[in-house]
């Protein structure tokens, strides 16, 4: 069963091609994720689903039925933006309460539900808090019992995170994985975080340029990038120019420092990815890269290393108690060959 389908939507402003050809569905309570740089559409196409925008092409389903011509109020879906959009001068209540009395519900039927949804985010008590006294995290909090007080059929978010610390971003991804699961809430998250997306989503759409590259769950993604761009994008960027050959019976990719035996079905031009989290110090096993340490950087429970070998920079994050030489000397690192490689044919 699906709830929300997206059919083919294309949308350009003037020259610029926003979107080009989007499809894919979400299921009944999943939360799906769209993940891309800055300009990739992403947030386009959330207001083409919301209903603030109209597609040049394509179409926008809701259990089967098309949304064309349904104003945003009429759609049942509720939106988070990143600024928060409160209103300064209501009270917490106030600004919760908003949507429940543009829908015209009495009083006697807000006050439970707005005492439920404060509960729900762990705003219980706060009813008659200035907005202006408020920290960040509780501002976002108010937004988010808001958007769910009207009981929306799909909640969508805007980047609502991204003007918050990282350790406030941590505690509230926790906290809205958990409401939405609770709720069964169908979902999309528009991000460009892939901590974010991973955390919380459990489909992500991987978007760039207008278009998808790929579609999967978190861990998928992160360990099968379909693409170089998605690699990239993921800060896998061990990635190096390529020729694929036949030799002892087997396919080798051939690269500017070794050639290793890898698992292709197309002889020529590639891309091969050296995955930067599947390696570990010393020259055991097959696959060993010997370089010169370049430099390091202490990132808590990892260390990355900047390796030159060959004249090629590569990047590696080696668990924060692996020893290592001085910076500038020699060092081999050991590569697990099902893990720490894969091939890109070459477009």
């Amino acid at each position: 069963m699906t709830h929300l389908s997206i059919q083919n939507i294309h949308k350009s402003f003037g020259r610029a091609h926003a979107l080009r050809g989007i499809s894919f569905d979400v299921a009944p309570g999943e939360i799906v994720a769209l993940l891309g740089p800055s300009g990739c559409g992403k947030s386009t196409l959330l207001s083409i689903i919301a209903g603030l925008e109209a597609p040049d092409q394509g179409q926008v389903f809701w259990e089967g039925a098309s949304l064309a011509g349904i104003p945003p109020h009429r759609r049942g879906f509720g939106l988070m933006f990143q600024d928060f959009a409160l209103f300064p001068h209501m009270d917490v209540y106030a600004n919760v309460a908003f949507g429940l009395r543009m829908a015209r519900l009495a009083n006697d039927a807000i006050r439970p539900r707005l005492a439920e949804m404060l509960d729900l985010v762990g705003l219980a008590g706060f009813e008659g808090r200035d907005i202006n006294t408020l920290s960040g995290g509780e501002q976002q909090r108010v937004a988010l019992a808001r958007a769910l007080a009207p009981q929306p059929r799909l909640l969508m978010f805007d980047e609502p995170l991204g003007s918050l610390d990282r350790s406030l971003r941590e505690r509230l991804i926790g906290d809205l994985h958990d409401i939405l699961r609770r709720l069964h809430l169908t979902s999309i998250y528009v991000t460009h975080d892939q901590q974010e997306a991973f955390a919380l989503a459990d489909r992500v759409v991987v978007m760039n340029a207008g278009q998808v590259e790929q579609i999967g769950p978190p861990q998928e993604i992160y360990c099968a990038p379909r693409t170089p761009f998605v690699a990239q994008f993921l800060e896998l960027a061990n990635l190096l120019p390529a020729d694929i050959r036949e030799q002892d019976g087997g396919r080798v990719a051939h690269t500017a420092i070794g050639s290793f035996p890898i698992d292709a079905h197309w002889l020529g031009p590639a891309q091969l990815l050296i995955r930067p989290d599947a390696a570990q110090p010393g020259a055991q096993g097959p696959l060993v890269l010997h370089g010169t340490l370049q430099d390091l950087s202490f990132r808590g429970s990892l260390q990355r290393i900047w390796l030159n070998v060959n004249g090629t920079a590569l990047t590696f994050d080696l668990p924060s108690t692996a020893a290592l030489p001085p910076i500038g000397q020699e060092m081999a690192l050991s590569l697990m060959p099902h893990q720490a490689l894969q091939i890109f044919q070459q477009s």
